[in-house]
């Protein structure tokens, strides 16, 4: 009710955390569909996507049946920059290099949405 009463209602949805308050990402997409405008895509750990237990696939075909055409980003935390890692409470290396987070990220994202039915 309160998003049918804005003028431009939109949700940002983030893949990590609503893996861990969602029962399905899947259903929390499909409830929250029509207000989507933006989407961080992130592993259940924020490490460099595919390397977790998100099924990327299962949440681009999500979007898709939602006729979603927003932005897509790659979520991911890393201790490349200690400083930052610290502050996040990023306690383990989850990539090497911001190169492979965006390749790997890009890859990722971009195969499922294309195998996204």
């Amino acid at each position: 009710p309160l998003l049918r009463k804005q003028r431009k209602p939109g949700v940002h949805q983030t893949g990590g955390r609503s893996h861990l308050e969602a029962s399905h990402l899947a259903t929390s997409i499909a409830e929250a569909g029509p207000w989507i405008r933006h989407v961080q895509l992130s592993e259940n750990h924020r490490g460099v996507p595919g390397t977790g237990q998100i099924d990327f696939s299962a949440v681009c075909a999500a979007l898709k049946v939602q006729n979603f055409d927003g932005w897509l980003v790659v979520e991911a935390f890393s201790r490349i920059d200690p400083e930052l890692g610290d502050m996040l409470r990023i306690w383990r290396d989850l990539a090497s290099d911001w190169q492979l987070v965006a390749q790997q990220g890009l890859r990722v994202i971009d195969q499922a949405w294309n195998e996204a039915s």
